[in-house]
């Protein structure tokens, strides 16, 4: 029997500052269909034969925009280029970026909690400078929690 190896893609989707004010919320059934897509348009029926069914988003957060993406080793290159080359989805420009790879199911969370950590202590500045901002901040242990009940 043969052995299907992963990577886990950790990115983010970076929304023009100026449509934000309009709360746009994306699925994930919307980011692996475009993903799909320019895979389809970059490299034809070998990139799709390569990756097959195996991209699977295993996270996503709609507050932070962060997500976990599942592919095969093999076609990890072929997904990475894809996600750089999206740059709009429903017709909303955007930037995809690639915050980290990991290798194993067991680093991805340890990955994913830095980046909250980090991402926290930035927000958590920025709030105690400007009083009057309006940005809810979850505490994190609520993202913790997320990641802990995260099923592979």
């Amino acid at each position: 029997m043969v052995r299907i190896k992963h990577r886990y893609i950790i990115g983010q989707l970076l929304i023009d500052p100026n449509v934000m004010k309009q709360d746009v919320e994306y699925s994930m059934k919307d980011i692996i269909q475009n993903i799909r897509e320019k895979i389809q348009n970059l490299y034809g029926d070998y990139g799709m034969g390569l990756i097959g069914n195996s991209i699977v988003i295993k996270y996503y957060d709609n507050n932070t925009k962060i997500f976990l993406l599942k592919t095969t080793r093999e076609g990890l290159n072929q997904t990475w280029f894809a996600l750089s080359t999206i740059l709009e989805i429903k017709k909303i420009a955007l930037v995809v970026r690639v915050l980290n790879i990991c290798s194993s199911e067991r680093t991805f969370p340890m990955e994913l909690k830095k980046l909250y950590q980090i991402i926290y202590n930035n927000n958590k500045t920025n709030n105690n400078s400007n009083n009057n901002s309006s940005k809810n901040i979850q505490p994190i242990e609520y993202y913790y929690n997320l990641i802990d009940n995260i099923t592979i």
